[in-house]
C-alpha cells in the first residue's frame, strides 16, 4: 500500500482483509463488532534478509531484517453507492487493472453496477488514520564496516538462492552507507 498525501490528510488506497484470508467474513460476526468498535490498527510488514547464526553472535543469533508500519485509527462503511463504486474501482484498477478494461463491465452503467446483489453486499470500509509509526531494522546503529560486510553478505547469498529479500537488503543496507 502507498500513502496518498491530500492537504494535511493521510488516505491510503489498499485492500485489508477483516480477517485475514480473502475478506469473506461470513456469520463470524467480525462485522458487527466492526460496527460496534470503529477502532482499528493492522500491521505491513516487509521481511528481508535473515542473518543466521553462522554470521553473527550472541544470545539471539538469527536476526530478522526488515521494514514495518503500524497504522491505527477509525473504521466507518462507506454507505454511499457512489462513493462505494469509486473506492471499488480504485482499488480493481490498483490490483486488477485488466477487469475494468473488460468490454462486459465497460458497458455497464453505474446504476446497474450498484444494482447488482454482489456490490450491494460488499463491505468497503474506510480507515481514517489517526497515527502510523514505521520501523526499519536495517543496522543503522552499526559501524560501516559491519553493513557492508552484512551488504556483501546479502548479496552473495542473493546470487546463490536467488532469494529477492536478500538482494534487496543488500540493495537497502548499502544505499545507507
Amino acid at each position: 500500500m502507498r500513502p496518498h498525501q491530500g492537504g494535511n490528510q493521510r488516505r491510503l488506497i489498499g485492500v485489508i482483509s477483516i480477517n485475514g484470508a480473502g475478506g469473506h467474513t461470513g456469520r463470524s460476526g467480525k462485522v458487527e463488532r466492526l460496527r460496534a468498535n470503529p477502532k482499528v490498527s493492522f500491521a505491513v510488514t516487509e521481511a528481508l534478509g535473515l542473518l543466521t547464526s553462522d554470521f553473527s553472535s550472541g544470545p539471539c543469533q538469527d536476526t530478522q531484517w526488515g521494514r514495518s508500519v503500524l497504522i491505527r485509527g477509525l473504521a466507518a462503511e462507506i454507505k454511499l453507492p457512489e462513493r462505494k463504486l469509486l473506492v471499488l474501482n480504485k482499488i480493481i484498477a490498483k490490483y486488477d487493472p485488466a477487469a475494468l478494461a473488460n468490454p462486459e463491465s465497460e458497458k455497464m452503467a453505474p446504476e446497474a453496477i450498484m444494482d447488482q446483489p454482489g456490490f450491494q453486499a460488499c463491505l468497503v470500509v474506510e480507515i481514517k488514520v489517526s497515527q502510523m509509526t514505521a520501523r526499519r531494522h536495517l543496522l543503522d546503529d552499526k559501524p560501516e564496516k559491519y553493513r557492508r560486510t552484512v551488504a556483501a553478505h546479502f548479496q552473495r547469498l542473493g546470487q546463490e538462492t536467488g532469494r529477492q529479500r536478500d538482494l534487496k537488503s543488500a540493495i537497502l543496507i548499502n544505499q545507507r552507507l
